[in-house]
């Protein structure tokens, strides 16, 4: 768990730190005072990125030169952890006082499942949204993933790079051919499997909401095969490799794969309503945190829900505080706190006000 959390020029928040002691924490406050921003600053402990914007310049405090986190985590009366992260010239990364150079190494002593109400663009904007899903999923799941996945970017850069050369050297493009094999077979390999296991997941808590007569379904989409051999994908890079000097970037691969949503055989994308859409992806995420919480040995999947339970039904609400309530450590924000919902009867509640914690 959670146990303080350190904000330094990151967003409204100048200097501030909170304690918290309770599994249920509710952030109240009105729009625009800070509630997200502490969200955000849990979830960049986490993953080191946010997951509302991808600029380091627009988290900063306005008129600060850079912003530092921490957090102190205590995990069933077995150990304590301090977790800093500070953003100056450059990053620094420190666990338990010490400096850590690689970011795979830092990663993962969080793991935050967000629900929020952009969590839509997962069906209506660009494949690569549906991809960064996926790979966040995998990575918080298994450490080896965000490292293949890191080997497989610098590969497909140095890949590019050559295609762009004015100079086409055959063989420098040509030699990072089997590496982008290689890597590209772990990868499809892994999120073919992972979405499997999600899809299932999801389908059966959507029918324990609408009932058997509904039914999700997540599908991978790759130029390649599924579950190809590393002979098939090198072959076929081989094959591209002509296009690829021609349009100046590597065209085949995991970069370039898709995640098809489909509700009642109905492609959500295209053929969604906004409600099928919204309920498809609560499903969705509810099932990352039953996916997580198989592989969580230390208890550190936290969830952050930013203001969306007031839109529910009460029986696709009961389901959701059902799954979540599984999880050891919750994080609600709301602008409008109804304190008659039983659930939090028990909860931890902080008044939020411009950039102030109390």
């Amino acid at each position: 768990m959670i146990k303080k959390l350190s904000l330094v020029n990151f967003r409204n928040y100048r200097n501030q730190t909170i304690s918290f002691d309770s599994g249920i924490n509710i952030l109240a406050g009105e729009n625009g005072q800070g509630k997200t921003n502490l969200l955000e600053a849990v979830y960049f402990l986490a993953f080191l990125r946010s997951f509302r914007t991808s600029s380091i310049q627009s988290i900063k405090k306005i008129g600060s030169k850079g912003f530092y986190l921490s957090a102190e985590l205590h995990c069933l009366n077995k150990w304590n952890r301090l977790l800093e992260i500070e953003y100056l010239t450059k990053r620094g990364l420190k666990i338990d006082n010490l400096p850590v150079l690689k970011s795979s190494e830092f990663i993962r002593q969080i793991r935050p499942v967000v629900f929020s109400h952009d969590d839509i663009k997962l069906i209506s904007d660009s494949s690569g949204i549906r991809r960064k899903f996926v790979d966040i999923l995998l990575s918080s799941r298994d450490k080896n993933y965000l490292l293949i996945l890191q080997k497989y970017i610098k590969a497909l850069r140095s890949r590019n790079a050559a295609l762009r050369n004015d100079k086409i050297d055959i063989s420098v493009i040509s030699a990072f051919e089997p590496l982008l094999a290689e890597y590209a077979l772990e990868i499809i390999n892994n999120r073919f499997h992972v979405l499997e296991k999600i899809s299932n997941k999801a389908d059966k808590i959507l029918k324990a909401i609408k009932g058997n007569n509904y039914s999700f379904n997540i599908k991978y989409i790759s130029k390649l095969k599924s579950e190809p051999s590393f002979d098939y994908i090198l072959e076929n890079i081989i094959l591209e490799r002509e296009r690829d000097i021609k349009r100046g970037y590597s065209g085949l691969g995991p970069h370039s794969d898709d995640i098809e949503f489909t509700f009642n055989n109905k492609n959500l994308k295209n053929y969604g309503s906004l409600g099928q859409c919204r309920l498809a992806v609560l499903c969705l995420k509810m099932a990352e945190i039953e996916l997580l919480l198989e592989n969580d040995d230390e208890k550190n999947v936290v969830v952050l829900i930013d203001d969306v339970t007031g839109e529910l039904d009460s029986k696709t609400k009961d389901s959701f505080f059902e799954t979540v309530s599984k999880v050891k450590q919750l994080f609600f924000t709301f602008t409008k706190f109804d304190r008659s919902e039983s659930y939090f009867n028990d909860a931890a509640i902080y008044k939020i006000s411009d950039g102030n914690i109390s």
